[in-house]
């Protein structure tokens, strides 16, 4: 297998899931849809999900200042204080107020920051997306061994019961 392989599948539209020597198991990412197909390494792949049907309200997180604008606006929609949020998470007083600010010094940690989410209404989902290039090139430079792989994990499970 190739990384051209697997670059082909994400190209596709679909989501990596497993792989080995021989073919890649993959999954439509649309928002609901269960198909997952196997797809043999070097022939061609049909497209999957061409409008990238994800939730209609998704906000994309690219990262901790994306995530403390859109916390930000979510706060002045619904006209809450900063005090006001704090209360309804669970937080200690003045802790959003340094995280909100722009360039705060001190970023929350991640409990925080899914119980100042959840406060506002939001839940944070982790949706698969294309793996970067790296992730692609040590699959398939390591993935040929995985039956290997595979049959010393079931062995390692099977002697520590």
């Amino acid at each position: 297998m190739s990384m051209d392989d697997l670059k082909a599948v994400q190209a596709a539209g679909w989501t990596l899931i497993a792989t080995d020597g021989d073919s890649t198991l993959a999954a439509c990412p649309s928002f609901g849809c269960g198909v997952k197909v196997r797809i043999p390494h070097g022939k061609r792949v049909l497209s999957c999900d061409p409008g990238l049907n994800r939730g209609p309200r998704d906000i994309p997180i690219g990262s901790y200042e994306d995530m403390r604008k859109a916390l930000r606006l979510r706060r002045h929609e619904l006209e809450l204080a900063i005090p006001e949020v704090e209360h309804i998470a669970g937080l200690a007083r003045d802790h959003l107020a340094k995280a909100e600010k722009p360039n705060p010094t001190k970023l929350p940690n991640v409990d925080t920051t899914l119980w100042w989410a959840a406060a506002l209404g939001y839940e944070v989902v982790l949706r698969p997306v294309d793996l970067p290039d790296i992730a692609l090139r040590i699959i398939s430079e390591t993935r040929p061994q995985g039956s290997r792989r595979r049959a010393l994990s079931r062995r390692d499970r099977a002697s520590s019961r």
